[in-house]
């Protein structure tokens, strides 16, 4: 009875192990367990047969079909890019304040945040790394006009200054894997980092009670700024993508002046919004 227990158990346990080496070549020939490794991102774009052997090409509309066949060779997970956005955030100037020197540094700002919506451009190169990226992206802000009347509480003369903003940035991006598949098209969600060196320059004016002006100094500030953001990239034809893209960018500080003996300053210059362009893959 002891030898029919043992070999009836042999036996299963034979059967058994068959069945998984039947079932692993059987996944590996259809390249279930190595897609996501081999493909990356993008999956597997040479062969997909698992999937082909599910849901066939006949699936795909004619225009679909023609479009997978046109990008195959687009489907590695190694690609230079250049990349342009636009946008139009919310862009506030805040925590204004004196920066003079005694005595003159008891007066308050009568304006100390400012707001405006103003157009932004970023112009980015790089390259992508499976789902890892970096770039140099220079970005450029249409100029920030700040108008104060009065510019003291307790002084009635005005003051305009206008500000010229750039930023040099190191960003690091990470494409967030088989979040949402519209094959064969590609649809990327990417989360942004940047760091670098600001330039901002201002051009300050005061007036006197009557509305001319007294005196205009300029003055240059190199910041850091730095930029987050959040997006997702669409494939619209083999080489080119739509992006959209949520970004808060800090400019970094400013300072204007010194104008009649009055210095002041800005600790914080952000942007927040949207972002909308293409990126194009070399």
């Amino acid at each position: 009875m002891f030898n029919n227990k043992l070999r009836g158990s042999l036996t299963a346990v034979l059967a058994l192990a068959l069945m998984a080496g039947f079932s692993t070549s059987c996944l590996a020939t259809f390249d279930v367990m190595d897609e996501d490794i081999e493909g990356g991102y993008y999956g597997n774009g040479y062969t997909r047969p698992f999937r082909n052997a599910i849901e066939g090409t006949e699936t795909l509309s004619a225009e679909d079909l023609a479009f997978m066949q046109s990008v195959q060779y687009t489907r590695i997970t190694e690609r230079w890019y250049l990349r342009a956005l636009v946008g139009h955030p919310r862009v506030k100037l805040n925590k204004i304040v004196n920066n003079s020197t005694y005595p003159l540094d008891a007066y308050q700002v009568a304006l100390p945040n400012f707001t405006d919506n103003l157009y932004q451009l970023g112009l980015a190169g790089g390259k992508i790394w499976g789902n890892w990226g970096a770039e140099i992206e220079l970005l450029i802000s249409k100029k920030l006009k700040y108008y104060a009347n009065p510019l003291f509480t307790t002084i009635p003369n005005a003051a305009n200054a206008e500000i010229n903003t750039y930023a040099l940035l190191f960003n690091v991006q990470y494409i967030i894997p088989h979040w949402i598949s519209l094959y064969p098209r590609r649809l990327q969600i990417h989360l942004d980092a940047g760091l670098g060196v600001g330039l901002n320059t201002t051009n300050t004016t005061v007036y006197d009670l009557n509305g001319a002006p007294i005196e205009s100094a300029s003055g240059r500030q190199t910041p850091v700024a730095g930029m987050l953001g959040i997006g997702a990239r669409y494939q619209i034809t083999p080489c080119i993508l739509f992006d959209l893209t949520y970004r808060f960018i800090s400019w970094g500080k400013t300072k204007y002046g010194p104008i009649l003996g009055y210095q002041l300053k800005s600790d914080e210059l952000t942007s927040t919004g949207l972002f909308v362009g293409l990126t194009y893959q070399i």
